[in-house]
C-alpha cells in the first residue's frame, strides 16, 4: 500500500517546557508541519531506527527494500 502522504524533511528540538522530552517536527510537501512531542528516550528509540532504516540496515520497513 501507497504511504497517504510523503515526509519531506523532519527536525528534532528540545522541548521548551519538558526535560523529558523532545519535540519531532514533520515536515510535508504541501507545507503542513506535524509537531509530535515524545519522552527523550522514545525519541532517541525512533532515531536509531530510522537511521537503521535510511542505511539499510532495516529490512522491509516501510517500502520492503532495506538491506538484511
Amino acid at each position: 500500500m501507497e504511504p497517504a502522504l510523503e515526509c519531506f524533511a523532519a527536525g528534532v528540538k528540545d522541548s521548551s517546557l519538558h526535560q523529558d522530552r523532545v519535540r519531532l517536527q514533520l515536515l510535508f510537501e504541501d507545507g503542513t508541519v506535524l509537531p509530535v512531542e515524545m519522552r527523550r528516550d522514545a525519541g532517541e528509540a525512533l532515531n536509531n531506527e530510522l537511521s537503521d532504516w535510511l542505511a539499510g540496515r532495516r529490512p522491509g520497513f516501510p517500502t520492503g527494500k532495506g538491506k538484511t
